[in-house]
């Protein structure tokens, strides 16, 4: 076949036909390619308008099909080339083909009628106005044909259906001016009155039979499709009340459900929150329905359970107020017992099934609206202190119905539903077990990441779960616990329901409070800890390692209640010396390390020689245990800590000095690019733990008084002669080492980043007489930047900047450094903020580079979702905001830098809370906006109101109602 086509020979339809059906149906691409060439080429043809017409009388489908869609390329591609007078022509030939292939293959009607649509989309108003009530026009004529028959007549209005469903399915996806556009919806508004007209009166139809089955079927289909459009919703509560009475027909249930599951999820579906809940909970929780529900929770028939699941969280979802204000009548109380059906559906989630997951995001936001003071009152008592407002963007409550709820009734509602979640956590544990023996081997490594992906989104509804039940959920965890050891201890070898006990356990330790002194005390004693430690190696690997895992996140516990640490170092050191256990175990030891470094001052021998006598093949973890180690030796005395950390510097220099010179002696770096990643890394372990603790890292503000003493007193570092010269042998011995790397890796950037981290924790440690001298660093640095323009050198100059400022008489300079445009990564938007509080005081007539500055900051404002980071653009914002104890100077560019960049920070904030942020960010949002309301009333004001005037900002789902008391809010 020739692959370019001669315009001036136009083919015949048999020469058309035939490579057609090498298209469609060689299974060669080597003929099918050419073909699908050939084709394209045709359709761009002049002449090609005419070939639909010719094709759609061929008795092969896949010429019909064809010719149907070469009608919608060409309208869709070539209408301007189409003469004036060939368009209502085109028009009428459409809707005629339409009206004949209208009982004849699905396929090629379907695409009839997107083709008509494509029409519909380029011609109306102007050349077809009210398109929609013209196509329903012409078919109904046709219908009262007296020569058809029942069939043929059906056929027709089905093909009626089929125009009217494609046609907002269509239009949402058509690339539209917008002017076209609107005037494309105003045809789609006017015409969806009478679309919902002949979607009732085809529900409301009472006498069943085939043919009616299918129309109403059909009807569904177009009815969802039209909500999918997003039209405003003014008139649907008779046709809400004939698809409920849809869902409850057997023939009908499905496409009922569906259009059920897109009403739910309409913005205008809140206008009839009582209509919908209490009719779909009616049908679901009585009937047919409820009892095929039973059946097939019984049967495992995933498949049939999928679509009421769907509809009953979706349901949930939407109306969590809802269920909640009426969490005691007896159908919600059925509709969360089949949820919870649901969550139990029996079989592994996220491998033999994927109902379990879908439940749970109902449950989280269930126990949310069950804790909110403003949908479910409590009565108020002494020992609960009012929790802090934090403004959202909701209305409270959201309910359509509103709250009339007692603090009596609240408190019932709450008690219930303690019950509830107390069973719910049972039946997540089960869904946490892991497979037996048998069941694994069948499993391949993406059915076990799966199955850890499911396990931690069930690990945050436990958290949910546990904010409701509390101590109730920990005994029984725990009491659990004790009784499956019990029975391990009598000869059960099933492990799986400890297991999942403990992984439980591990979840509620994110919201515990860590002066909890009964539950997880009894975890820790000799009755369940030791016998967990004492368990026979191998079949009971998985139990340690979750236990492991367990102790890292109950470490701050532990440091409140030490009497239970000798036992959990214990475990943890004999836990590192199996394979299998080291890299949770030295997690563990890290986490421990970290909070209760002074419960661990005797232990310090035994952690080192534990230390020096890791193999060379667990080099990853080695990172772990020595930054553990240099944690510990921050609370000892300077006589005892220093030979210490000089032991381990050494030791970590010999290792990686050993690398480089294989290195040069091999003159190819690209095989121990790994190894020196990794060697570097345990440098930048020890360097972090010996670094002071911030505030954040005191318990309370009696630990945080009683370190600094300490402090005060032991500050100065006396030194041997000999100390000395080992502090000058290592502190050339690191220089030599960061100049090797500079000069073998300054091109890369993963390892050019661990040395940025390494000098920055180095240089903040509480010895920095490991870390190279300033002059020579500096030198080096200037020099590397010539050679690479490589970001992470900038982030060390900024880290530099960070200690020496106080020092550094022109830190400008070093900022200035970034002329070049770079990568802002998140380590620089991280570092810019102490890097900037260090050196304002040399910036304050530098206001250009402080606006470069706080450009990056809002950055960082935009796209940091990581709690920290943005704590410490907060702190850093705020301290900018409020600086009235500064100089007057410093107050005065802090004024001007404000009044340029304030109606950014105050979108970025806006933004984050109208729910561009996780939700547990909208505190430090909220902290920003407050601070500079104080500071700045009268252009918050300003800015509030001209953002939030913006349609669609901060989110759609935001109407100027909620906006305008937003914003009351923020400035009463």
């Amino acid at each position: 076949m020739d692959n370019q086509m001669n315009v001036a020979n136009i083919p015949s339809v048999e020469e058309v036909e035939n490579v057609i059906n090498q298209f469609y149906e060689s299974s060669n691409d080597e003929i099918r390619k050419p073909a699908e060439h050939w084709l394209h080429e045709l359709q761009k043809q002049p002449y090609a308008w005419r070939l639909p017409a010719q094709l759609l009388n061929s008795s092969q489908v896949s010429s019909q099909f064809f010719g149907a869609h070469t009608f919608q390329v060409k309208i869709l591609r070539d209408w301007n080339t189409l003469d004036p007078n060939e368009i209502i022509p085109l028009k009428n030939e459409l809707i005629s083909w339409i009206k004949k292939y209208s009982g004849s293959t699905q396929i090629v009607l379907t695409k009839l009628c997107l083709a008509l649509t494509s029409f519909a989309l380029q011609a109306s108003p102007e050349i077809w106005p009210n398109f929609i009530s013209s196509v329903i026009d012409e078919i109904n004529s046709e219908e009262q044909r007296p020569d058809l028959d029942d069939n043929a007549k059906l056929n027709l209005e089905l093909a009626k259906l089929e125009f009217l469903t494609v046609v907002p399915e269509q239009a949402s996806t058509a690339q539209l001016l917008a002017n076209r556009k609107g005037k494309i919806t105003e045809e789609l508004t006017n015409g969806f009155l009478l679309v919902l007209n002949i979607i009732n009166q085809i529900l409301s139809i009472k006498e069943k039979n085939d043919s009616i089955i299918k129309l109403q079927q059909k009807s569904l289909k177009c009815l969802q499709s039209w909500i999918q459009y997003d039209l405003p919703i003014s008139t649907l509560e008779a046709i809400i009340s004939s698809t409920i009475n849809a869902l409850i027909e057997v023939e009908n249930f499905q496409p009922a459900a569906e259009v059920l599951i897109e009403l739910l999820t309409h913005p205008s579906s809140r206008r009839f929150e009582k209509t919908l809940c209490d009719n779909i909970l009616k049908a679901i929780t009585t009937g047919w329905i409820y009892n095929e529900f039973n059946n097939t929770i019984e049967n495992e028939d995933e498949e049939s359970v999928r679509t009421i699941c769907k509809l009953m969280t979706t349901l949930g979802e939407e109306f969590t107020e809802y269920i909640a204000i009426n969490f005691l009548r007896p159908d919600i109380i059925t509709f969360l017992k089949m949820i919870m059906a649901c969550t139990a559906f029996p079989g592994y989630p996220a491998i033999d099934q994927d109902i379990t997951d879908t439940t749970y995001n109902f449950w989280f936001l269930l126990t949310e609206i069950i804790e909110d003071p403003y949908v479910i009152p409590l009565p108020k008592t002494n020992n609960n202190p009012d929790d802090n407002d934090v403004f959202i963007f909701r209305s409270q409550p959201s309910s359509a119905s509103g709250s009339q709820l007692t603090p009596e009734q609240g408190l019932q509602i709450r008690n219930a539903s303690m019950e509830v979640f107390r069973q719910l956590i049972e039946i997540i544990r089960q869904k946490m077990q892991y497979p037996t023996d048998e069941e694994k081997r069948s499993w391949k490594r993406e059915n076990f990441e799966n199955f850890n992906a499911s396990r931690r989104e069930a690990g945050d509804t436990i958290i949910s779960a546990y904010s409701i039940v509390k101590d109730q959920s920990l005994d029984y965890l725990v009491n659990l616990c004790k009784e499956e050891l019990d029975k391990i201890y009598n000869g059960s070898s099933c492990w799986q329901i400890l297991e999942s006990s403990l992984q439980c356990l591990k979840a509620i330790s994110e919201a515990i409070d860590m002066r909890e002194n009964i539950y997880i005390s009894k975890l820790f004693s000799d009755d369940i800890f030791k016998k967990i430690s004492n368990l026979p190696k191998d079949h009971f690997n998985r139990v340690k390692i979750t236990m492991l895992n367990l102790i890292a996140s109950y470490a701050e516990w532990l440091k409140n209640h030490d009497t239970f640490i000798p036992n959990v170092m214990d475990f943890i050191i004999n836990s590192i010396s199996q394979q299998v256990l080291l890299l949770p175990a030295s997690k563990a030891f890290l986490e421990v390390c970290n909070h209760c470094k002074k419960s661990l001052v005797n232990y310090i021998d035994i952690l080192v020689n534990i230390y020096l006598q890791l193999p060379d093949s667990i080099q990853r973890e080695r990172s772990r245990i020595v930054q553990a180690l240099a944690e510990v030796l921050q609370t000892l005395p300077n006589e005892r800590s220093i030979p210490i950390m000089l032991l381990l510097q050494n030791n970590l220099q010999e290792k990686i000095k050993e690398t480089l010179i294989k290195i040069n002696n091999s003159n190819d770096q690209n095989p121990f690019k790994e190894l020196i990643e990794i060697q570097l890394n345990h440098m930048v372990a020890f360097a972090k733990g010996i670094i002071p603790p911030d505030e954040n890292s005191f318990i309370d503000i009696e630990e945080q008084v009683e370190y600094e003493s300490n402090i005060n007193k032991n500050n100065k570092i006396v030194l041997s002669q000999e100390e000395l010269q080992q502090f000058e042998i290592l502190s050339n011995g690191c220089y030599e080492i960061i100049e090797m790397i500079f000069r073998l890796y300054n091109n890369d950037y993963e390892i050019m980043s661990i040395m940025s981290q390494f000098i920055k924790f180095s240089f903040r440690s509480v010895l920095p007489f490991l870390s190279p001298k300033m002059e020579l660093l500096t030198l080096l640095l200037c020099s590397c930047y010539e050679v690479s323009k490589q970001s992470n050198i900038l982030i060390i100059v900024k880290d530099l900047l960070w200690v020496y400022s106080s020092y550094n008489k022109y830190p400008c300079s070093l900022l200035e450094i970034n002329n070049d445009p770079i990568k802002i990564d998140r380590n620089i938007v991280l570092l810019l903020t102490s890097v900037t509080q260090a050196t304002i005081q040399y910036l304050n007539s530098e206001i250009e580079l402080l606006e470069k500055i706080f450009g990056l900051l809002l950055i960082a404002l935009k796209v940091q979702d990581d709690k920290f980071a943005l704590q410490h653009v907060k702190k850093f914002l705020i301290t900018f905001i409020l600086c009235d104890d500064e100089t007057s100077e410093l107050k005065d560019i802090s004024h001007q830098v404000m009044l340029i960049i304030g109606n950014n920070i105050i979108r970025e904030v806006l933004y984050g809370i109208g729910g561009g942020k996780p939700r547990s960010l909208i505190i430090v949002l909220t902290e920003i906006l407050f601070k500079m309301k104080v500071k700045y009333p009268n252009n918050v004001n300003e800015w509030l109101n001209a953002l939030l005037s913006q349609d669609g900002f901060p989110s759609k789902h935001v109407d100027n109602t909620v906006k305008q008391q937003f914003i009351k809010d923020v400035l009463r």
